[in-house]
């Protein structure tokens, strides 16, 4: 699972610095504060790719969390950063804190109790009373 997350390179520029100009400057007329002169600013990004990991989670739909749990667990060392990033990726895919209000799931967020949106990456839940990983799917309106 970790050569399929990570297979793509990070996009952004290639250096960390871009000198704009290569010949010498005169420091003394320069800023004291800010910024480098002659310095870009570096933007680089992560490239990940979870397709993987959400066919796979949407694969065991009605199946025990605990074991689909373990399943993944089984590969992943979270000594290493590629797993544990990985981990962190599925705990923000899959809500483990669920409670029912008038038969809509309601998710644990850092701002409290919220309902499910039923979104590509805010679908999946653990069910509080049967342990098994759900799909929500919001009713669609005529």
């Amino acid at each position: 699972m970790n050569k399929l997350l990570c297979e793509r390179p990070r996009g952004g520029w290639r250096l960390k610095t871009h000198r704009a100009s290569r010949h010498r400057r005169d420091w003394d007329s320069e800023p004291s504060h800010g910024r480098m002169p002659g310095k870009v600013r570096s933007s680089k990004w992560l490239n990940e790719n979870l397709q993987p990991l959400r066919r796979f989670l949407l694969s065991k739909v009605g199946r025990p969390w605990d074991r689909v749990y373990s399943e993944l667990r089984a590969n992943l060392r979270v000594r290493k950063a590629i797993d544990l990033h990985i981990l962190q990726h599925l705990d923000r895919m899959v809500a483990l804190e669920v409670r029912y209000e008038a038969q809509v799931p309601m998710v644990l967020d850092r701002d409290g109790w919220r309902a499910i949106r039923g979104t590509r990456w805010d679908e999946l839940f653990v069910c509080p009373r049967t342990g098994l990983l759900r799909r929500y799917q919001p009713k669609r309106r005529r």
